[in-house]
């Protein structure tokens, strides 16, 4: 197949064969593999420059989404997937971001217990959303066993005197309100101990 021509067209490469073939090409490929009007290239090449222009295109879309906010490997992994990138790509993509960093679990895990403390998430809660984003149990507990219980203390009595400020004028006794709050601290992902010394800090209740 003949290379009859190479043109830009709303900031894309168009390469363009004798057989009226046109393709999308990433200004890197043409670069890389020296393409030129009047070059000849067969079939096999064709899916070679094919491939190494859907890999930039895997790899810019990668970077835009850890730009975004960071990401565990899994997670950024499914996302390019369901774009419709090749599996191969794909996979050399997240390791060649490993290799240098970009992409790293414990790193991730940190950041994102991290985050989900600054919104009062309780551990058992965020184990669960490291999990869900394919973060490995060995990582989720390393990371999780720094957590500081202070903090999550902190973070279940401030939540605990929220809701029990929506009891005011509403005839619910002690028992009930100690249930309600309790249950609500569970569903935020706190642990029964951490409950309990919340509950305790409110209201002198004692459970």
């Amino acid at each position: 197949m003949l290379i009859t021509g190479l043109r830009k067209k709303r900031g894309k490469w168009i390469l363009e064969f004798d057989n009226n073939a046109l393709y999308e090409i990433d200004e890197r490929v043409i670069i890389e593999y020296r393409l030129n009007v009047g070059s000849e290239i067969n079939e096999n090449e064709i899916e070679i420059i094919l491939s190494q222009h859907d890999y930039y295109k895997t790899k810019d879309q990668a970077y835009r989404y850890l730009a975004r906010r960071p990401h565990s490997e899994k997670e950024l992994s499914d996302k390019l997937k369901r774009k419709q990138h090749s599996l191969e790509n794909v996979d050399k993509v997240i390791s060649d971001l490993i290799k240098i960093n970009y992409l790293n679990d414990e790193d991730f895990a940190e950041i994102f217990i991290n985050d989900r403390l600054d919104k009062k998430k309780g551990t058992l809660k965020i184990k669960a959303e490291l999990f869900n984003r394919g973060v490995s149990r060995k990582i989720i507990e390393a990371a999780s066993s720094k957590i500081d219980e202070e903090i999550l203390l902190n973070n279940a009595v401030d939540l605990a005197e929220k809701k029990l400020r929506t009891f005011r004028d509403k005839e619910i006794s002690e028992i009930n309100q100690k249930q309600k709050i309790y249950y609500f601290l569970m569903n935020k992902g706190y642990s029964g101990d951490i409950i309990r010394k919340a509950i305790s800090k409110i209201k002198n209740y004692q459970l």
